[in-house]
C-alpha cells in the first residue's frame, strides 16, 4: 500500500520576525492541504503563552468543539483538523490574543 500525501504549498516552518526588537514574535501558520483526497487544516507555531492555555490538549479540545470536527496533534505540536477551517481558526486565534499580522494562511486544498 502506498500512501500519497499531497501538499500544495509547503509552509510548515515557524519564522521569527526580525523587526529590531527581541521579543520573539513567532508566526502561526495555518495551512490547508489534501490528504487521501480529503482536506486537512494544520496549525503550526502556536505558542500557549500567547493564548493563555495550560496544555496543547486543552487547545485541541476547545478547537474540536468549536469546529465540530475531528483533529489530533502531530509531532512537534502541529494541530491537524479534518476539513477546511482556516477562517474559523484565524478568528479563534485573533480572539485569543494573537496578532493578526503574525498569522500566515497558505495552501488551496484543491
Amino acid at each position: 500500500m502506498i500512501i500519497l500525501r499531497l501538499i500544495y504549498k509547503l509552509d510548515f516552518t515557524t519564522e521569527t520576525q526580525d523587526n529590531g526588537n527581541d521579543n520573539g514574535n513567532e508566526n502561526v501558520t495555518i495551512t490547508i492541504a489534501k490528504f487521501r483526497n480529503k482536506q486537512q487544516t494544520t496549525i503550526e507555531g502556536l505558542n500557549l503563552e500567547k493564548i493563555q492555555e495550560e496544555s496543547h490538549k486543552a487547545v485541541l479540545k476547545k478547537l474540536k468543539k468549536l469546529l465540530s470536527c475531528n483533529g489530533h496533534i502531530d509531532a512537534e505540536n502541529t494541530y491537524v483538523f479534518q476539513g477546511d477551517h482556516r477562517v474559523a481558526i484565524k478568528t479563534y486565534l485573533i480572539s485569543s490574543g494573537i496578532n493578526k499580522d503574525l498569522i500566515i494562511e497558505s495552501g488551496t486544498g484543491k
